[in-house]
């Protein structure tokens, strides 16, 4: 090894292997040429560590608070991948028209670009997987946070080899539910299923699967969370929405909603507020926010007027 290479012991603690040569657990890392050497035989364990240190200010008295940095690792690309692409225009970077020799040249570049991008099995599949990620939640509207998540899971998935016999599009459907409840975004089985190509009893069986299978630490979903979006998309005032949420808070308390569906608990309290603040709405156009059904808000409702002891029209 040169003078360059140096130890790492935060990046030689992360790892709990051995080598596969001698059996050795001492390692040592170079962060220079990205690699993670065996101290006992010299075998190169890894050769692609990442070097996650800030480089040196290379500005001048004006910027010395400022440090470079590369750009951030991140799930949405494969690992073997680089974050760039080849454009497919015809046009250079002024407008001006790419002569026909360049363009099959780039052409060429751009195919041999793609197969480098993703060289495993397990690549491979992500990447094909990745654009009903994005479209499943951005037709959702979820935020960043669950997106990567959502891959996360479905590469566990990937390489756990629970793809197979299954569709892409249904492991991509329990990966978001799974990410949404992982990060207590609320979202029904009902509402993924209906973005998703799949029925909601398969995504009801792939969803079991994978918590079973990769022990998915799923949070359990209060009524609370779904009533902010229920009461905006219904047009409620704060009046009404204030009232809902002290009828779901008097129930959870008296453990009405106890094996009960939390979004029929929360359609069911919408609705009695609604009456009781006089912005009485449908059951109809409450069923159809909450995706549950009619039966559902009056059984719900039937329940929670019982328990509470309000007298309310069902």
């Amino acid at each position: 090894m040169t003078s360059e290479s140096i130890t790492n012991a935060s990046h030689r603690d992360c790892f709990d292997d051995c080598c596969p040569d001698c059996g050795c657990k001492s390692f040592f890392t170079d962060l220079v040429r990205g690699e993670r050497v065996c101290n006992k035989c010299g075998m190169v364990i890894d050769d692609s560590i990442v070097d996650d240190r800030a480089e040196p200010n290379y500005g001048d008295e004006r910027s010395q608070a400022r440090i470079h940095y590369g750009m951030p690792v991140s799930r949405f690309f494969p690992s073997s991948s680089l974050t760039t692409e080849i454009s497919p225009g015809n046009r250079d970077g002024n407008g001006n028209v790419i002569p026909f020799a360049k363009r099959m040249r780039i052409g060429h570049l751009r195919k041999v670009h793609r197969r480098n991008c993703v060289q495993k099995g397990v690549e491979r599949n992500l990447k094909s997987a990745m654009g009903e990620i994005n479209r499943l939640t951005s037709a959702l509207n979820l935020p960043d946070n669950v997106h990567e998540r959502a891959v996360t899971v479905y590469g566990n998935a990937v390489r756990k080899n629970l793809i197979k016999g299954r569709s892409i599009d249904g492991v991509v459907a329990a990966s978001v539910y799974a990410a949404c409840r992982m990060l207590s975004v609320p979202r029904t089985m009902t509402e993924i299923a209906d973005h998703s190509r799949i029925r909601k009893n398969e995504l009801m069986r792939i969803s079991r699967m994978l918590n079973r299978v990769l022990r998915l630490k799923m949070k359990l979903t209060s009524p609370k969370e779904y009533l902010p979006r229920f009461c905006s998309e219904l047009g409620l005032s704060n009046e009404a929405e204030r009232k809902a949420r002290e009828i779901l808070e008097d129930s959870v308390r008296l453990n009405i909603d106890s094996g009960r569906c939390p979004a029929g608990i929360t359609a069911a309290a919408i609705f009695l507020a609604t009456v009781l603040c006089g912005e009485r709405r449908t059951k109809k156009s409450v069923s159809d926010v909450a995706k549950v059904t009619e039966v559902t808000i009056r059984n719900r409702l039937k329940e929670i007027s019982e328990g509470l002891g309000i007298d309310a029209y069902a």
